[in-house]
């Protein structure tokens, strides 16, 4: 009886399960990009920056040859958003410099939903043709999203009431 249930259980829990779509491999060929013979100089500017402002980070490393890549941002709750390919769709990039822009939206679309505020991991990893990793790099970057007030829109300032209390049933106004 227990056997049955718990074999039940388990079918439900795998049916019910959330998993995040990002990769991570811990200490694969390639290392980490400080011992990367694949991705090199692996950097992420500004450290942080403001997508409520329009503001955007550019991901930037070196590759030793043409690989397909996929990169990625993940926040410290999982949340991942996609910034050049898929885990199961890396993009091309041919060898040498390389540079992706995120826009700190999710999607990477100019239509995306602004992330949340904090820190995110940026991602890349490096794939041969027959899909395996190869080398990947990682660097942290700060999003703060605040959205920007236009100062060219009319603002309230210096508000104030007199008197402080007044009473509508008697006809008196402030």
């Amino acid at each position: 009886m227990w056997k049955k249930f718990l074999a039940v259980m388990a079918i439900i829990g795998l049916f019910t399960t959330t998993t995040a779509s990002a990769v991570d491999v811990g200490s694969e060929p390639g290392g980490n990009g400080s011992g990367s013979q694949v991705i090199s100089g692996f950097a992420v500017s500004p450290a942080s920056f403001n997508p409520g402002a329009g503001q955007t980070a550019t991901v930037s490393y070196t590759l030793s040859g043409a690989y397909n890549v996929y990169v990625y941002a993940v926040s410290s709750n999982f949340d991942v958003i996609e910034i050049a390919g898929t885990a199961v769709a890396p993009v091309a990039a041919a060898a040498g410099s390389v540079t992706h822009s995120w826009n700190g939206k999710k999607p990477n679309a100019a239509t995306g939903t602004t992330v949340a505020n904090g820190t995110y991991t940026v991602k890349a990893f490096a794939y041969n043709a027959a899909g395996s990793i190869v080398g990947f790099a990682s660097s942290t970057v700060i999003v703060t999203s605040t959205p920007v007030v236009d100062p060219n829109v009319p603002h309230i300032a210096d508000l104030k009431v007199n008197p402080l209390t007044f009473s509508a049933s008697t006809d008196q106004t402030t």
